[in-house]
């Protein structure tokens, strides 16, 4: 093999390795797995194919224009982006000639495993990614080289010592890789430290103690905080769900603050959980997130009720529950977190319907979810006047909340902080602001007509991801709500904060940002991928050994059942039962025999009609079928000859001009590029045709 062959053959094969983790993955279904890997073993035997910018700018918006069709109608985001790089990919391997257009194919192949850890990692992703790593080792190796052998064609080229280097260099990596991923503890420890001093980051607005505005400040923040991913589809999960955080209970008019400690400690293992007591509803909808947060709180987020909390972070920790219902936990390091949290997400009308009976509140409690601060009358007199139709407790925080909603406007605009009475401000001068204030309105116009409640910090559910699969949660993306409590139901959440009427980001921008975060989100999971992991993985490599015992059983009694059963068929089959067999393998060996006949005349119909290539590219295929026909004949052109003289030496012994004007139509053709008409390829075909049916008399001649 060459060394231009074998540069093809395994930059290649690296394409069909990084293909193989993804049907090792499920990624890909096996007929588009077939189709694919039937063209790409074509391409290995096939030149590369000449486009001109024309064709190539067509594919690329044909190739998009697909794309789009599949994400909206046939496939989620990220199997259509399998299918584009599969069209990409197969264009590429039929073209490639330059270094830029091999290295792009190793790019797609990184990228096909990229995804395919996305989907999964199991034992056959690993062995795929073993030999991906092994064949892009020997792609690289003479890509580097590459240049050299160009320059120097007479050097020797020996395969096997590519080969072996390439063997030997996998297997050292692989040596020094498994104990590494198998002893070494990972966590997502980040590079730059923010916030300087190397102390831990609190992000305002997710403490005991608020000020009024806090939240403001952060809501034009856009880094992410944290990401959450869920074993329910998105559609099932509420719009107005949100990831609950602190509580509050205590407001002087211009902060809030927790004046109720700890009332709960929890002790939990790196593989377990506890269940947090407190009554059950018989019809809870349960959702399990897993949750990954950027090293900015100690605050367990979740959405409510939260009733578990399993798998936390690498080891164990203390979890506290104060007595607003806001988790936090021990101990606090400067590095990612990941825990896993089940909640009840029953929307408030199905809690209203089906309610449970809450532990009443103590007189302490009451006091603190009834606290007022020194205000001007104006606010409890709004407060009664919006209730004053209302007939029970529910009904009046309802009330409150819609009047807020419809008659106030959603800001970003922090004015109101900056006054001595921020809620008179928000309330009867500037009637707009953002979600902190439209909470604390909802809580003390709630308190001043005796209904206990509290302030509740988190955030809204963020954008979803489905690149990913998961939640992205920004600060921009901070809130706040308020939690009443009611004697027959509980505590009840209620939102007065109106839609935010901000326009989105532009549709590339945002399809950039998720593409990239899920770049990220991968990078995070394989980091933290610890002994828990690990564990997984090694039991899945388990239970897939023996299922593929058990499916190699069941192949060799399918075959033993087939040997069978064509023993019985044969055995009583009668003459009409092989007709029909035999005519389709006698059609299907015809037709094999055309197209392998007439396969240059076909690839030259191709490259005229379809891909429309220059002359010269054109123009060895009619005469190669030529020199096969002449080749039958016993005329071999001498490795001394060029083709004009072949032409002109074989003339008179076979007593036709046709060898001499293919040639001359090769000539112009190859080297002049000028193209063939109609007339002048129908002439060349109908002259091949003759010398196949041409007898010479007597005795073949070899030349």
């Amino acid at each position: 093999m060459t060394f231009e062959r074998a540069f093809r053959f395994y930059s290649y094969l690296l394409l069909l390795a990084g293909f193989l983790t993804l049907v090792s993955s499920g990624a890909v279904s096996l007929p588009l797995a077939a189709l694919f890997l039937l063209a790409a073993v074509l391409s290995i035997r096939a030149k590369p194919l000449e486009m001109s910018t024309l064709i190539q700018l067509l594919l690329i918006a044909l190739m998009l224009g697909w794309f789009a069709f599949d994400v909206s109608f046939l496939s989620n985001p990220v199997d259509a982006l399998v299918h584009l790089l599969l069209l990409i990919s197969l264009v590429k391997v039929f073209t490639a000639r330059t270094g830029r257009d091999y290295l792009l194919l190793y790019l797609i192949a990184f990228v096909y495993v990229i995804l395919a850890s996305a989907f999964t990692i199991s034992i056959l992703f690993l062995a795929a990614l073993g030999l991906f790593v092994f064949f892009a080792i020997v792609a690289f190796t003479l890509f580097e080289t590459r240049e050299a052998y160009e320059q120097n064609r007479g050097v020797p080229f020996s395969q096997r010592a590519y080969l072996r280097i390439s063997l030997v260099i996998t297997l050292l990596t692989m040596i020094l890789a498994i104990p590494i991923f198998v002893v070494i503890p990972r966590g997502a420890m980040p590079v730059l430290r923010l916030g300087g001093g190397g102390g831990f980051l609190q992000m305002t607005g997710f403490s005991q103690q608020v000020s009024l505005g806090d939240i403001g400040r952060i809501l034009q923040d856009s880094r992410v905080v944290m990401r959450v991913r869920t074993d329910r589809d998105p559609s099932e999960i509420p719009a107005d769900v949100k990831w609950r955080g602190v509580a509050l209970d205590h407001f002087d008019g211009k902060r809030w603050t927790s004046t109720r400690p700890t009332e709960r400690q929890f002790q939990t293992a790196r593989y377990g959980g506890f269940l947090i007591p407190g009554a059950r509803r018989q019809d809870a909808r349960l959702l399990r997130q897993i949750v990954i947060t950027e090293p900015f709180s100690n605050i367990v987020f979740g959405a409510p009720d939260i009733i578990m909390i399993s798998h936390f972070g690498d080891g164990r920790a203390i979890v506290r529950q104060d007595g607003n219902g806001a988790f936090s936990f021990d101990p606090v390091e400067f590095r990612r977190f990941s825990y896993v949290v089940f909640s009840d997400i029953a929307p408030r009308n199905q809690r209203l319907r089906n309610p449970i009976v809450p532990p009443a509140l103590q007189a302490s409690a009451l006091a603190s979810y009834l606290q007022l601060p020194p205000a001007r009358p104006e606010v409890s007199r709004l407060a009664h006047e919006v209730t004053r139709a209302a007939p029970t407790p529910f009904a009046k925080a309802a009330a409150i909340e819609r009047y807020l909603r419809r008659n106030y406007g959603y800001d970003l605009d922090n004015a109101s902080a900056s006054t001595p009475d921020p809620l008179y401000d928000f309330l009867f001068v500037r009637k707009s602001g953002h979600c902190e204030y439209f909470a604390t309105a909802q809580a003390v116009m709630m308190r001043s007509v005796g209904i206990p409640c509290r302030l509740v910090n988190g955030f809204r559910q963020g954008e979803f991801n489905s690149w990913s699969d998961h939640f992205v949660v920004r600060q921009s993306d901070a809130h706040s709500w308020v939690e009443g409590f009611f004697q027959d139901a509980g505590w009840l959440e209620f939102d007065p904060t109106p839609p935010d009427t901000r326009s989105p980001p532009f549709l590339l921008v945002r399809l950039g940002g998720q593409w990239l975060d899920a770049l990220d989100s991968f990078w995070t999971e394989v980091i933290s991928f610890d002994r828990f992991g690990q564990m997984g993985l090694f039991r899945s490599a388990g239970r897939q050994l023996l299922q593929a015992f058990q499916w190699s059983r069941g192949i060799r009694d399918w075959l033993r059942e087939a040997r069978h059963a064509y023993r019985h068929w044969v055995r009583y089959a009668q003459l009409s039962d092989f007709v029909r067999p035999a005519i389709f393998a006698v059609a299907a060996l015809v037709a094999l025999g055309l197209v392998f006949r007439y396969r240059r005349y076909l690839r030259l119909l191709l490259m005229r009609k379809v891909l429309r290539q220059s002359p010269d590219r054109q123009a060895p295929e009619y005469y190669r079928e030529m020199l096969a026909a002449l080749r039958r004949r016993g005329f071999m052109r001498r490795p001394s000859e060029t083709p004009l003289e072949f032409a002109r030496r074989i003339t008179g012994q076979l007593n036709s001009g046709i060898p001499l004007r293919v040639t001359e139509l090769y000539y112009g053709n190859r080297f002049g590029n000028l193209p063939l008409a109609n007339a002048q390829l129908a002439e060349v075909y109908a002259g091949i045709r003759e010398l196949r049916r041409w007898r010479l008399p007597g005795r073949r001649q070899r030349a």
